[in-house]
């Protein structure tokens, strides 16, 4: 792996809610751009701190659901205020039912 990320990466586009706690409004959205079985980069207006943890819902292929998945905020970069966000979902993960749906990604490419 070129980049020395542990988890190879999918190129996407997947509209995701986001539940932040202790946050008010608690509930923001946003797009996945890139998904792997350890996280995802997160592009969102709502601003999002390092260290956060966030509870992502969201759906591949209208057949595989992920709902209030814990994860954490690794890195973030904003610019134009927007929030380009690594994220790390937590073992929580059903990271079996997340490769499946990735594979269907793939199937159809």
């Amino acid at each position: 792996m070129q980049d020395g990320r542990k988890h190879t990466r999918l190129k996407v586009l997947i509209p995701c809610c986001m539940r932040i706690a202790q946050v008010s409004p608690s509930d923001a959205w946003g797009h996945i751009h890139d998904i792997s079985v350890g996280g995802v980069e997160l592009h969102t207006y709502f601003k999002l701190v390092k260290g956060q943890t966030l509870f992502l819902s969201f759906s591949i292929e209208e057949i595989f659901s992920f709902v209030n998945t814990k994860c954490t905020v690794m890195r973030v970069r904003q610019e134009d205020g927007y929030t380009f966000a690594g994220v790390a979902f937590d073992e929580v993960v059903d990271k079996n039912h997340l490769k499946e749906a990735m594979q269907s990604l793939l199937d159809r490419a």
